[in-house]
């Protein structure tokens, strides 16, 4: 089948669940973080999306180090069972990161998304489908309270 069938196919098929774009450094943990903080900030996002359906897709560059698998295992089950995929090669250029999500959404089917993520450059200016976070701290109650109120208004982008 000829590639821009196939993508043609997959657009009117469409994601069930709404989908999180999610970062790793300056939203898990700071920016900085050392080895023994990796990760202490995911309880705000496990307590953003417990009970809720959401589909997380890794966005983060830490997605050229490790396999979907593996960034599955080491984070909070409430999260890691919920990875459906990576956004895959880089992008260069403005807005990076945020081309990097619309071409997955796009090849996806992926409607409805956000994107949690620290690095606000990366973005347009007033993208609104960022939830950003301060780098120097990681996600918050403020981010998660966000993130939460998305899910529960079935807000599309």
């Amino acid at each position: 089948m000829p590639y821009t069938r196939y993508l043609m196919i997959q657009s009117a098929m469409g994601t069930r669940n709404p989908t999180l774009y999610l970062d790793f450094d300056g939203v898990l943990h700071p920016g900085h973080a050392q080895p023994h903080e990796r990760f202490s900030r995911q309880a705000h996002l496990v307590t953003a999306i417990d009970g809720l359906d959401v589909d997380v897709v890794i966005s983060s560059s830490w997605r050229f180090q490790y396999t979907q698998s593996k960034l599955s295992e080491v984070l909070h089950p409430v999260i890691g069972s919920r990875i459906v995929g990576i956004t895959g090669d880089p992008v260069v250029g403005s807005y990076s990161r945020w081309r990097e999500i619309e071409r997955h959404a796009m090849w996806n089917a992926v409607r409805d998304f956000r994107a949690l993520d620290d690095s606000t450059f990366l973005f347009p200016p007033d993208c609104g489908a960022l939830i950003a976070c301060n780098g120097a701290t990681g996600m918050g109650a403020q981010e998660a309270s966000a993130l939460r109120q998305w899910l529960r208004g079935g807000e599309e982008m």
